[in-house]
């Protein structure tokens, strides 16, 4: 009969070298003016898949959702990360797109920096065109 006794009661194993993974790069964050009341930023892709976060400056709102081209016109809700400042990620592609926001779950409103134009529905949205 045979007897070892081990530390941590684990085989010891070879140590293989490791080759660490390489640093990720560093998030460009958009950066939002707070000139005017509704204002929103979509800023550059974090992968290949066009993920890319939405910021919007909204004082005094206690709930806003997107709803734009690229969500297929459904609501989609926005967490807020500061005092009047919201943010979520999205899968917006290169081009132009036009979005409103929801404000309370009863307001659509386009943002205030992007240039307006009617819709389909005789309505107004935001356009933005993103690179």
């Amino acid at each position: 009969a045979v007897n070892m006794r081990l530390p941590n009661r684990r085989l010891p194993w070879p140590r293989r070298n490791v080759i660490p993974p390489p640093a990720p790069t560093p998030l460009v964050r958009p950066q939002l003016t707070f000139a005017d009341r509704l204002e929103l930023v979509i800023g550059d892709p974090y992968d290949v898949a066009d993920l890319r976060e939405v910021r919007v400056w909204a004082p005094g709102v206690a709930k806003v959702e997107l709803v734009a081209d690229f969500t297929q016109w459904v609501a989609v809700p926005l967490i807020r990360v500061g005092a009047g400042e919201w943010q979520g990620y999205y899968h917006v592609t290169a081009g132009a797109h036009r979005l409103n926001l929801l404000l309370n779950g009863t307001e659509l409103e386009a943002p205030a920096n992007l240039p307006r134009i009617a819709d389909d529905f005789n309505g107004v949205v935001g356009l933005i065109v993103v690179r």
